[in-house]
C-alpha cells in the first residue's frame, strides 16, 4: 500500500514523511549514483524481493540499475538495459537508443558529477514510476536541441519523474519528465544559439 500524504504514522508509531516511503516501507530512500546506496534497511529490501513472484520487483531492479549506471558514468551499461526497439519519450522528443545515449553523454559532459536520487517508487507488475532529484554541477557547456547553455558552475537540483515498463529484464517503454524551464533558470539563463 502506498500513501500519498505529507505525514503519516508507521512502524510502531514513528512519524515519517512521504519522502521516506519507498515500496511501502519507511526509511528506504535510495541514493544512487557514484555514491554508495544509502538504504537504511537494504538487507530487508532483498528479503522482500525474494518473497515476491518473479515479475514483481524486476521493473524496480532494472530501474535502479539504470540510475546506478548513469550516476557511475557507465552510459553504455545503462543503455544496455533498454530493448533494442525502445523509444524513450523525453522533453526533447522521442529518442531511439542511439539518441538517448547521445543525450545522456551531453548531460554527463556538462554535469560530470550528475546522479539521480530516488525519492519515491511505485511498482505494479511490469511497470514502475520513479520520482527523484537529478543533481550535478554544471562544469561544461550543455548542448541541447534548443541551443547551448554555457557552463555556469552552478549546482543543479531538478525534480524528475520517470516511467519504465520492463519485459524480460529490458526496458521496453520509457517516459522521462523534466522541468526544462527550472533547469535553464537554475543553470543561469536560456541557451545561446549555436
Amino acid at each position: 500500500m502506498f500513501a500519498l500524504c505529507d505525514r503519516f504514522v508507521a512502524h510502531g508509531g514513528r512519524n515519517v514523511t512521504a519522502e521516506h516511503l519507498v515500496d511501502g516501507r519507511a526509511g528506504a530512500v535510495l541514493r544512487v549514483g557514484p555514491q554508495v546506496r544509502d538504504a537504511r534497511d537494504d538487507a530487508n529490501l532483498g528479503k522482500l524481493r525474494r518473497g515476491r513472484m518473479s515479475i514483481v520487483g524486476q521493473a524496480r531492479e532494472v530501474a535502479e540499475r539504470f540510475f546506478e549506471r548513469f550516476g557511475a558514468g557507465d552510459l553504455d551499461g545503462a543503455l544496455e538495459l533498454f530493448a533494442p526497439d525502445c523509444i524513450a519519450l523525453t522533453p526533447s522528443g522521442p529518442l531511439d537508443n542511439r539518441g538517448h545515449l547521445r543525450a545522456a553523454q551531453a548531460l554527463k559532459r556538462a554535469l560530470p558529477d550528475s546522479s539521480m536520487d530516488v525519492l519515491r517508487v511505485l511498482e505494479l507488475d511490469d511497470e514502475v514510476y520513479v520520482t527523484g532529484r537529478f543533481k550535478g554541477t554544471h562544469e561544461a557547456d550543455l548542448v541541447t536541441p534548443l541551443g547551448t547553455v554555457p557552463a555556469s558552475g552552478r549546482h543543479l537540483d531538478l525534480l524528475f519523474v520517470d516511467y519504465f515498463r520492463v519485459v524480460d529484464g529490458h526496458i521496453v517503454e520509457c517516459e522521462a519528465v523534466r522541468d526544462r524551464l527550472d533547469m535553464i533558470l537554475q543553470l543561469d539563463g536560456p541557451p545561446k544559439e549555436t
